[in-house]
């Protein structure tokens, strides 16, 4: 919902790494604004590891880095990928139903898996709300 609201910042992000990162290499703010957030991530995948719901050896840029990938596609991809296939990606509806999938690929990554279950027995989330241990994670706030 903040990148929906604030799309914007994408579209700058999507711009600078179009002129391969000119100007936010000259930046002194650029790490001080980035570190704070990555500083919650691993507070946040620590608590779950400690809780025994997460898998050990995560690591917060590449949450971060996944949850990016993730969420950026609607807004960098919404009017090609949405004419393309013929959907809204910025609609109300789709962003409701984006987000539920976002919370189970989330949730199927950091999950720590029971003794010897294999991966593809991981269970997603109930349909519409995402797994408990990751409501945290999608509330970075």
């Amino acid at each position: 919902d903040f990148v929906t609201a604030n799309s914007d910042i994408i579209r700058l992000i999507s711009n600078e790494n179009t002129e391969k990162g000119e100007y936010i290499k000259k930046s002194s703010l650029v790490h001080g604004i980035n570190l704070p957030i990555i500083a919650k991530i691993e507070a946040i995948l620590d608590a779950g590891v400690r809780a025994g719901a997460f898998r050990t050896g995560l690591d917060a840029i590449e949450f971060h880095r996944l949850t990016s990938a993730l969420i950026n596609h609607n807004i960098n991809n919404a009017y090609t990928f949405g004419y393309i296939f013929g959907v809204d990606l910025l609609s109300a509806q789709s962003r409701d139903r984006f987000r539920v999938i976002i919370a189970d690929v989330i949730s199927r990554y950091v999950m720590r898996l029971p003794p010897g279950a294999s991966p593809d027995r991981r269970r997603p989330a109930a349909k519409g709300t995402p797994a408990p241990a990751i409501r945290g994670a999608l509330t970075l706030g």
